[in-house]
């Protein structure tokens, strides 16, 4: 069931590029890996954040260790 869901993802977000590309003449630009980590990893910080908030709690950063 889930490989069922992942191809229908797949699919309409292809139909969403495809359509906008259409509908205004758009170019379609190959993001790089990195870009594309990037933003993963900024909604999955946002996800993260929204189900602390959810749950009455906050996310505070690590401070960054000093090695010598």
């Amino acid at each position: 069931m889930e490989k069922v869901r992942v191809v229908k993802a797949t699919t309409l977000e292809i139909a969403r590029l495809v359509y906008a590309m259409l509908r205004d003449g758009t170019e379609y630009v190959e993001r790089s890996i990195k870009e594309f980590e990037r933003e993963y990893l900024h909604r999955k910080l946002a996800q993260i954040r929204h189900q602390a908030h959810a749950v009455g709690c906050d996310l505070v950063p690590r401070p960054k260790l000093v090695t010598t």
